[in-house]
């Protein structure tokens, strides 16, 4: 007979066991390529300062002040195109001729998973990126 803490045990990881295998089947595809792991607890982004957060959640979910977004959804007033003169995209940031030098994330050995990574687990790099150079501020303002 299992003892009343083992069951205890159980029935705490069988939550997120299930919430594991949710994600895992049901997860976006976007976030597939982020290799993002499924968790129950409160993940560290969260400590971010919410203008960060959002920065870092339109990048990951695409969904954001982008050209192609603003182009889907018909909105004539917003900008399209960053102060460098390219157009505003998720993976923009990693290419903006803009950012300082000494800001610029190193897009190795591919810029695709350089990129997922710096907006997946190795969000600390996207954060930081942006914030030094207050990309979102004073390069590429929203709307």
């Amino acid at each position: 007979m299992p003892s009343l803490a083992h069951l205890r045990r159980l029935a705490r990881q069988q939550p997120r066991d299930a919430f594991k295998a949710w994600w895992s089947t049901e997860a976006p595809e976007s976030y597939k390529t982020l290799n993002l792991e499924a968790t129950t607890s409160c993940p560290p982004e969260l400590e971010l300062p919410r203008a960060t957060l959002h920065s870092l959640l339109a990048a990951r979910s695409r969904h954001g002040d982008f050209a192609d977004y603003h182009e889907r959804f018909n909105h004539v007033d917003a900008r399209l195109d960053c102060s460098c003169g390219r157009r505003k995209a998720p993976e923009h940031p990693f290419y903006c001729r803009k950012v300082p030098p000494r800001l610029r994330m190193r897009l190795a050995p591919s810029p695709a998973e350089a990129i997922h990574h710096a907006v997946g687990k190795g969000f600390e790099a996207f954060v930081e990126m942006t914030s030094e150079s207050s990309f979102f501020q004073r390069i590429c303002p929203r709307h």
